[in-house]
């Protein structure tokens, strides 16, 4: 028996298709190219959605573009007592656009 590569199983069609060029790219067209119907494309979407395989759709942003230039990743430790308001009052902060709190260890929020 032949094994395949994921790309090649039926239903890898879709997230295949998605990876390539999620925004621009329909059910019909990714069923015209896998010679489905864009009805079973978008069963095969969903269902990969509900099992969790496919878990998010990300936007890539220019933040040039958008007049946002910068773009920075800051990571630090706060005590345990004092990381939820420490968190609520960075997220108050103009231009945060989010913050994610990690339960343990060092650089936590």
């Amino acid at each position: 028996m032949t094994r395949c590569g994921p790309h090649q199983r039926p239903n890898w069609a879709v997230p295949v298709e998605l990876r390539q060029d999620a925004r621009d790219i329909s059910a019909s067209d990714i069923g015209e190219k896998r010679d489905l119907s864009p009805g079973t494309i978008r069963r095969r979407l969903n269902k990969l959605e509900e099992s969790g395989t496919v878990r998010e759709y990300h936007i890539d942003i220019d933040y040039e573009l958008a007049r946002y230039p910068l773009c920075s990743k800051i990571i630090c430790t706060a005590p345990v007592s004092d990381r939820d308001d420490f968190a609520k009052h960075v997220r108050d902060i103009n231009g945060v656009t989010g913050v994610r709190e990690l339960m343990t260890g060092k650089r936590d929020v």
